[in-house]
């Protein structure tokens, strides 16, 4: 038996974000964003020990990093995948890393013992936090395979050191990966607010992986990693069980956006669509469409 979950989604005269449980609106903002995460609230922090077994991952919808940054390497393959996940409560946001290294000669490469040292040239993962969605006061936090940290706000300024927690574990007999978990403070965060239900605040998810096949950013980025403007969304609320993978196109007359189920049965997504011109015309459209437990499709 199927559970129906629906999508609605509003252009031109739709200004806010709501979030219901099965239901999502989304803005022109969300639509010219188009990388949106929906982090859910936690009872039970994870302990930050590198290992992904806290019940807070096991729940938590994931993103995989795939997209090449520029001509940094080879695109990667299946068995290099990455997987991030984000989670908060009253005192920290939360994030996780899985990062598979399975190629043929490929190894993990971390050797920088030093915080704020060069460790983006390793295998490494970064986090970029912009509170509010200011789209120009932005944090990075990185921490390499091997667990040195390095940090800085705006623009790469080493100098600034936050107080957050960060652990890795390596896996290199049975499987070979590495994870990392993250717990940054929001007093940290230039005493950022905690998140009330609805906010949104800019992120980047990122990937180095130096040598071997290159970086991976999450949010479409241009210029470089830093490029604030183009960080994806994070909106703090109760996860449903779908979550957006990526707003793939926005034409004149076409949405069309990537959907993934994270919940462990299949599910019927229900989509409508609700538009409204310049012009005062409206229409609207509806379908429906199976997703498998953990599975994706295209909503066009």
């Amino acid at each position: 038996m199927f559970t129906q979950m629906s999508l609605l989604v509003l252009m031109f005269c739709i200004f806010q974000i709501s979030i219901f449980a099965d239901e999502i609106v989304i803005s022109d903002v969300m639509l010219k964003t188009k990388k949106i995460y929906l982090a859910e609230k936690v009872k039970v922090a994870p302990v930050i020990d590198g290992k992904l077994t806290d019940s807070c991952w096991k729940t938590a919808p994931y993103v995989d990093i795939f997209d090449k940054w520029g001509k940094s390497g080879p695109e990667p393959t299946k068995d290099q995948r990455t997987k991030m996940y984000v989670a908060y409560d009253d005192n920290n946001i939360y994030l996780a890393a899985h990062c598979d290294e399975k190629s043929s000669g490929n190894t993990i490469k971390a050797d920088i013992k030093n915080r704020d040292g060069n460790i983006w040239e390793e295998d490494a993962v970064e986090f970029f936090l912009d509170p509010g969605r200011s789209k120009k006061d932005y944090f990075q936090m990185l921490v390499s395979a091997i667990g040195t940290q390095a940090d800085a706000n705006k623009l790469g300024d080493l100098k600034w050191n936050g107080t957050w927690q960060a652990a890795t574990t390596k896996e290199e007999d049975n499987g070979y990966y590495w994870d990392a978990e993250f717990a940054v403070p929001y007093k940290t965060l230039n005493n950022a607010s905690v998140p009330k239900k609805g906010d949104i605040w800019g992120i980047n998810l990122c990937r180095d992986d130096a040598p071997n096949i290159g970086w991976f950013p999450w949010g479409p980025v241009e210029t470089s990693f830093h490029d604030v403007k183009n960080f994806g969304l994070l909106i703090f609320d109760k996860a449903p069980a779908y979550q957006f993978e990526n707003i793939l196109a926005v034409q004149t007359d076409v949405i069309k956006a990537k959907v993934k189920n994270v919940s462990s049965a299949a599910k019927d997504l229900t989509v409508s669509l609700d538009m409204k011109t310049p012009g005062g015309k409206t229409a609207n459209l509806s379908g429906s469409k199976n997703i498998p437990a953990n599975g994706s499709a295209e909503i066009e």
